[in-house]
């Protein structure tokens, strides 16, 4: 099967700082790689921002709840912004998050842009990331049945990542955020590896110093990296690794701990002697044989007969021409490609409905469980 071409990605809609207000002078709820994330409201949304905001934020008479990711911008001599690492990697994420619409994802809504800051304007996750949610259960586990659905959700939104260009590269808890009615969303696309586009289809404000971004393979949350990544070359930079990280993700929602753990470097070292053995013991038993072989088969160290993907010819991946541009773009000559309906297929989603995965209309048991993120609530309760 030839590579598809590469989607372009869609302007983002500029929106006038005075339509962005922040809820709390301490309403900071997160701070990465990308730069610091308030809460805020967007007043008097435009009705396409309002609609796609819908579902994920509180409604307000004069505005709807938003997330704000910011960055502050140093001016060089030349009156330009200097391209931090901040800076490239939220306008790489706006650039990212224009090509993707879909329930599972988190959605750009609009920009801003002023002399001192940038601004991405995203639909607000009020119950936090999946990482507090693990921390509010008991030891630290999800049920079984709520971990299924989170999987089907999981895989649906990175599925619809791989069909669009996109291979996320960082998937871990942290970057998993739970919306208003509990179910999930992937965010956080600053390390993520897109196919590019053509000139002409480019957002020069994007694109100019993208080719700037240290994105290594071996980036990212370490303990959610493939051994691939961590070891480089032909393979370690292909959807695989994106596959592997869910593997963790499942491992962790199960278990209540990560597969791999110590130090960075230890987590290393153990990544690159992983042979396949998925390391169950001390932990409580898994009787569902499913489970056990899903696990396996997305943490299979070998990233070419790991499940979810696929391996093409040479010949058909050379003729889809991607262009080099970027490490993302010359990376993506690899004969691995993502594969979903396998992932789909296997048994342990048997009593999975996709249709009402993709609607994300799956009645979730754990729908009022804790996890709803404390300063959140009171920001939103107390607002200046």
């Amino acid at each position: 099967m030839a590579a598809a071409a590469s989607p372009s990605s869609p302007p983002v809609q500029e929106l006038p700082a005075s339509a962005v207000s922040l809820v709390s002078s301490a309403g900071r709820l997160g701070r990465g790689g990308a730069g610091s994330v308030y809460l805020a409201r967007l007043r008097q949304p435009r009705a396409a921002v309002e609609s796609a905001a819908a579902a994920d934020s509180d409604a307000a008479a004069d505005g709807i709840f938003v997330a704000v990711k910011s960055v502050d911008v140093q001016t060089g001599k030349d009156g330009e912004a200097d391209p931090s690492v901040p800076l490239l990697r939220l306008l790489h994420e706006q650039r990212v998050l224009s090509r993707l619409h879909h329930p599972g994802i988190v959605q750009l809504l609009g920009r801003v842009t002023t002399a001192t800051q940038r601004q991405s304007v995203l639909s607000l996750c009020p119950h936090g990331d999946l990482a507090l949610r693990l921390r509010h259960h008991a030891r630290r586990m999800l049920p079984r049945a709520s971990v299924r659905i989170y999987m089907a959700e999981l895989v649906a939104a990175l599925g619809y990542c791989h069909s669009r260009g996109v291979r996320h590269r960082d998937l871990s808890a942290k970057n998993v955020l739970l919306r208003g009615d509990g179910h999930l969303l992937i965010a956080d696309f600053g390390m993520a590896a897109l196919e590019e586009e053509a000139p002409d289809q480019r957002d020069e404000e994007h694109v100019e110093d993208v080719a700037a971004l240290p994105l290594s393979s071996a980036e990212g949350s370490v303990h959610y990296l493939s051994p691939e990544r961590v070891r480089g070359g032909e393979d370690s930079d292909t959807p695989a690794a994106d596959w592997f990280a869910l593997g963790v993700l499942l491992f962790e929602m199960l278990f209540g701990a990560a597969p791999f753990n110590g130090s960075d470097e230890e987590v290393r070292q153990q990544l690159l002697q992983f042979e396949g053995s998925v390391p169950l013991r001390p932990f409580p038993p898994l009787e569902d044989e499913d489970t056990i072989e899903l696990l396996g088969r997305l943490m299979d160290p070998n990233p070419r007969t790991r499940l979810g993907t696929a391996v093409e010819a040479k010949e058909a991946t050379a003729a889809a021409a991607i262009p080099t541009a970027t490490a993302a773009s010359r990376s993506s000559r690899s004969t691995i490609r993502s594969d979903v309906a396998s992932v789909r297929a296997h048994a342990y989603f048997r009593s999975v409905d996709w249709g009402d995965v993709e609607r994300h209309s799956v009645e979730l048991w754990e729908r009022t469980a804790p996890g709803f993120d404390p300063q959140l609530s009171v920001l939103l309760e107390h607002e200046d």
